[in-house]
């Protein structure tokens, strides 16, 4: 016998272990709607069993073992499964052979994947030929919409991912892309000289049926990874060197280039994120001209590109289970709330020499507030270079508390941090100027 289906039936959890043993050439189980607790290891045995459906099955809590041949589980509404089960389904090692469509709760896209993002689309480049990639989406309810995929703004493949009972809670579908298109769309793709952009999204105009993750896995065994970009592989080279490189006048002030701290430049390397705001030429050489250490000019870099591990960036990330700052308790650890909202970082611009409020409703983003600031240093301090070096001093130290608050456990204190940051500028100056004056002599 190869297809067994039994329904609401009231199954014991000694039905399967005792009954299996004796169909070995099992190749689709479907025990939708019924109450047992427990998937024994003897599943495990199945060599063949290729499909295993566990719909409304919300009394199951372990899944022991799962075969590892299977190419579709749907669990749906199994919400009572621990952690450890359905990390079993969500395996690495189950997905990478591919042809694989899973449906499960959950919330959260496996953290082998490639690359993931918060909302209904998520992007990626490719060279040479199309990838042989895995999706993950995250959704509340079950959608009939279609997503669609977009390679270089012109040519569109559309797919559905499948109909399904209404759901009780989120769920996670992972499955191989060839598995819900057809063989002959991905080969009509055409492949362009150089990097291809993909794009992924949801067609569906109602925000209810929109995913709340999409997730990318490429299959190591079936891609050359260098062939495969999730950033913007020319625009992140091309920003790195120019960082790396720029010099607005040739005068510039203090260390002449971050060539000579190959430790900074190697950081810098791995700082590929390609989101560009307009603001960005205006602060980068705001950062170049200023007066202060290299390290502080590296954390201004990582702030205007996002690259800091905020507790936010984490969450989103699935490195932390909460977004929530560590210090007020009350908010997510943006890079805005870091640097400019959080209760204890408000008394420190409003003290300092600039007396800056931070305006929460006018607040866009923290590249166009760095911006305007330094804009405005320029237009009133006739050594806008030094003074720029200020606030580049303030943000170390804003940066340096609350990393020790999390770490150390030290209490944060504006005051003291906006003391240390004064005592850090000046010392840098007043080590400059004893530079340029010692180079005088000779």
């Amino acid at each position: 016998m190869k297809f067994i289906s039994l329904k609401d039936c009231n199954l014991t959890d000694d039905f399967l272990p005792t009954r299996l043993p004796h169909l070995p050439d099992l190749e689709v189980l479907s025990v939708n709607s019924c109450n047992f607790s427990i998937l024994p290891v003897s599943i495990k045995e199945f060599h063949f069993l290729g499909r295993l459906d566990l719909i409304e099955c919300n009394q199951l809590c372990e899944i022991r073992e799962i075969p590892q041949n299977i190419k579709r589980v749907l669990a749906i509404n199994c919400t009572s499964l621990t952690s450890e089960s359905s990390g079993k389904l969500l395996s690495q090692k189950l997905h990478e052979p591919g042809n694989t469509y899973f449906v499960l709760p959950g919330s959260r896209i496996p953290e082998w994947f490639d690359h993931c993002c918060k909302g209904p689309s998520l992007s990626f480049w490719f060279r040479n030929k199309f990838p042989s990639i895995a999706l993950c989406i995250v959704l509340s309810s079950p959608t009939l919409e279609s997503y669609k995929l977009i390679i270089n703004s012109t040519q569109r493949i559309f797919f559905h991912i499948g109909t399904h009972p209404k759901f009780t809670t989120d769920h996670i579908y992972l499955f191989d892309l060839k598995m819900r298109t057809s063989e002959d769309d991905i080969k009509e793709i055409t492949v362009k000289q150089g990097w291809n952009l993909v794009e992924v999204s949801c067609v569906s105009p109602n925000k209810e049926e929109m995913p709340k993750w999409v997730g990318v896995y490429a299959y190591k065994k079936k891609n050359n990874m260098e062939d495969i970009s999730f950033i913007r592989p020319d625009y992140a080279k091309r920003k790195f060197d120019d960082f790396l490189n720029y010099n607005p006048d040739s005068k510039l002030v203090g260390d002449q280039s971050l060539k000579r701290h190959p430790a900074l430049v190697k950081k810098l390397e791995r700082m590929t994120t390609w989101c560009y705001h307009a603001a960005t030429p205006i602060i980068l050489e705001a950062i170049w001209s200023m007066q202060a250490p290299p390290s502080i000019k590296i954390l201004l870099w990582e702030i205007c590109h996002h690259e800091l591990p905020t507790c936010a960036d984490l969450y989103t990330k699935k490195l932390s289970d909460s977004p929530i700052c560590h210090i007020c308790k009350g908010e997510p650890e943006t890079l805005e709330h870091v640097f400019l909202l959080c209760p204890w970082t408000r008394p420190i611009w409003f003290e300092c020499e600039f007396q800056w409020i931070v305006d929460m409703n006018s607040l866009k983003c923290i590249e166009v507030w760095l911006c305007q600031r330094l804009q405005k240093i320029k237009r009133i301090y006739p050594n806008f270079s030094q003074v720029n070096g200020l606030l580049g001093c303030i943000c170390w130290c804003i940066w340096k508390g609350r990393n020790e608050f999390i770490f150390d456990g030290k209490p944060v204190n504006p005051m003291n941090a906006l003391k240390r940051a004064e005592t850090l500028y000046k010392e840098y100056s007043s080590s400059l100027s004893s530079s340029e004056a010692f180079s005088s002599i000779f």
